[in-house]
């Protein structure tokens, strides 16, 4: 998991051998997202706001 700096998202990690991304919320639950392409989730760190990044890109999206 790599740490974040966000209000709103403490972490995520990303396995690129089954495209699954698993993100820390601030409140410490952990919610996982399937077939989810390395782009995206390099799009969340690279992301100056995370939770828009997470709102706009990943929110509702990749449900496993």
């Amino acid at each position: 998991m790599n740490r974040l700096r966000s209000l709103t998202i403490r972490a995520a990690g990303y396995d690129a051998s089954n495209r699954t991304m698993k993100i820390e919320f601030s409140m410490q639950r952990i919610l996982t997202y399937c077939s989810v392409p390395p782009e995206v989730f390099e799009g969340l760190l690279e992301a100056t706001s995370k939770k828009e990044y997470f709102e706009a890109n990943i929110r509702g999206k990749y449900a496993c």
